[in-house]
């Protein structure tokens, strides 16, 4: 029996087929399969980070993780009665190229299918005369084959919330050097030539492939999802790891917008400066919290139609603010209209 991430469970026997006989989504050169049930296939596998994934499967192929598994994600592919793959498509694909190109890892796993037969109550012998064969379960429990295959699709990892994801990637970019190196134009423009390599290494360093395709588009292209990480990235290694997020929230307020491109742009100079600090080759002197502070302190000024010197009139009132915080507000309204003089 294996189980989909919801707990639905499914019944098989393992079996031995020549991957030729298998239908899968896709061709080896990932065109969509005609003759393929197309509801039970969610995933765009024309996409450029799914070949890699494909790839990444035969150039690394562990013969055991396509073996027994508890999860339907995972382990030997499930085939339908009708022999169409309905988990594994990618793990089947892969195979499928390794045998049709001579990949030297198909060795490897034949040899594994031959030494393990008896293990999966299969014949030795009966393999052997197989020119290309795939281990696979064969479902045997009545299922709804729509929800079943959309169920075993499920990803097993708890995504991490946008906050904890740009904490991760600020670190990586830090001790990387990354940061470093990335330069954002004055209009606050990140996807320029020099930074589309340095890029390239922040998603291979911090996003596995089976997730590229959130990043990038068929064509392999960062997409806005993959724009919005990278910001989130560069923010957090400047601002602080509770407040990135809160200081690139989305305003309506074109004063407030330009703050946001002002300390986009700054942002890299500050996490420059504040590597140094930390090495002591700088003296101590980090404002990027009364910066953060400032900035989101501005936009709910905006969004509540105040004027800025009402709200620190009652701020100085009620809840003191701290003096450099307010005369960044100060330096804000005085350069609301300009992103770059900010």
């Amino acid at each position: 029996s294996a189980y989909t991430e919801k707990g639905t469970k499914v019944d098989f026997k393992y079996a031995v087929y020549d991957v030729g006989d298998l239908n899968t989504s896709h061709t080896n050169n990932l065109d969509v399969n005609k003759i393929y049930p197309k509801e039970l296939q969610p995933r765009d596998r024309s996409r450029t980070a799914s070949i890699a994934q494909i790839d990444g499967i035969l150039n690394k192929l562990v013969p055991d993780f396509l073996g027994e598994n508890v999860k339907v994600s995972d382990g030997a592919p499930i085939i339908g009665p009708d022999l169409v793959v309905e988990s594994g498509n990618g793990r089947t694909i892969a195979l499928r190229k390794g045998y049709q190109s001579g990949h030297k890892n198909m060795k490897k796993y034949k040899a594994w299918l031959a030494e393990n037969a008896e293990r999966f109550g299969l014949d030795k012998e009966e393999i052997s005369k197989i020119k290309n064969p795939v281990l696979v379960r064969e479902r045997t429990t009545e299922v709804n084959r729509e929800n079943f295959v959309k169920e075993a699709n499920m990803s097993s990892v708890a995504a991490m919330s946008a906050t904890e994801d740009a904490v991760a990637d600020a670190k990586k970019l830090q001790d990387t050097g990354m940061l470093g190196e990335m330069e954002i134009t004055q209009d606050g423009e990140i996807l320029t030539a020099k930074n589309i390599p340095i890029m390239r290494r922040f998603f291979q360093e911090t996003t596995s492939q089976a997730d590229m395709g959130r990043y990038v588009d068929k064509d392999g292209k960062i997409n806005q999802t993959g724009l919005a990480k990278i910001r989130n990235a560069i923010f957090a290694s400047a601002y602080g790891e509770s407040k990135a997020l809160d200081v690139l929230a989305e305003s309506t307020d074109d004063a407030a917008r330009n703050i946001t491109k002002g300390l986009l742009v700054a942002a890299p100079k500050f996490a420059r400066a504040k590597t140094k600090m930390n090495a002591g080759s700088l003296i101590e002197a980090d404002i990027t919290g009364n910066v953060a502070d400032a900035a989101m302190e501005y936009r709910k000024i905006k969004e509540s139609g105040e004027t800025l010197e009402n709200r620190l009139a009652q701020m100085d009132m009620f809840n003191p603010i701290d003096p450099l915080t307010a005369e960044i507000l100060n330096i804000f309204e005085s350069n609301k209209r300009s992103g770059t003089k900010i």
